[in-house]
């Protein structure tokens, strides 16, 4: 399939190494860890997505999980390849929502989103539509964290207004880099919130667009720090990236 596409060190990341170490403590059929590690890539790419629906039951009792093993001609315990591939970082899976949670694949976002796509406008159009699916979750969040702050106290001294829209914008953030939101002790001084509010004055809103579609499609890059405050210290940096990319 002249689509697949894999990372220049596919087998070699840090995520490979620590599953073929994992491999190595199960009775192995007579295929090698590279093979079902590219087997596992290769289902992703035949169903055009970069995440598995799956619930919350174990891996080996999970039907999403059940055909993701058979896909890749596993033979061992059910769900050990899933547990395998989780466990070492070759996948990641996401925090429980209403009794739901995503199997995506390290590295497989947006490498081969982009080749399907390849084209500004239509790369562009592509990652809108994520964004658009990810900003729903996060006004689901922000409707949730202010619910939890009229019970008691708000941190810092910003308008109820001003508030939220730092609020939503930190959640929006947090869902386009596939990070947790922030806990409570991170909310609880009120910089976070100051600083969301300063991007959110500084920049127009097809800026942040513009920014939430180059983070979405730049999210596995190592070079994009993992913490919601230094995200936001980088912003005015992300929206001339996102600039350059045509996004």
């Amino acid at each position: 399939m002249e689509y697949l596409k894999t990372p220049n060190n596919f087998l070699s990341r840090e995520c490979d190494r620590k599953f073929l170490i994992a491999f190595h403590g199960v009775d192995k059929p007579r295929e090698s860890a590279g093979y079902f590690m590219f087997r596992i890539w290769q289902d992703y790419a035949q169903n055009g997505t970069d995440r598995r629906e799956i619930g919350v039951a174990a891996y080996g009792e999970d039907p999403a999980c059940q055909i993701l093993e058979e896909a890749t001609g596993w033979k061992g315990l059910p769900g050990k390849l899933v547990q395998i591939a989780v466990e070492s970082g070759f996948m990641v899976v996401s925090d429980e929502e209403a009794g739901k949670r995503s199997l995506q694949v390290a590295g497989f976002f947006p490498l081969n989103l982009r080749s399907k796509t390849e084209g500004g406008a239509r790369r562009k159009g592509a990652m809108g539509a994520a964004v658009s699916k990810l900003a729903k979750g996060a006004v689901m969040d922000t409707a949730q964290q202010v619910e939890l702050w009229s019970r008691s106290e708000a941190p810092g001294d910003l308008d109820p207004k001003d508030r939220k829209e730092a609020t939503l914008l930190v959640h929006v953030l947090c869902r386009c880099l596939a990070m947790a939101p922030p806990t409570k002790n991170q909310w609880e001084n009120g910089i976070l919130l100051k600083q969301a509010a300063a991007v959110r004055a500084a920049f127009g809103d097809e800026q942040l667009e513009s920014v939430w579609r180059y983070l979405v499609a730049n999210r596995d890059n190592p070079e994009i720090p993992k913490r919601v405050d230094l995200a936001l210290n980088n912003f005015k940096k992300y929206v001339g990236l996102a600039q350059e990319q045509g996004l």
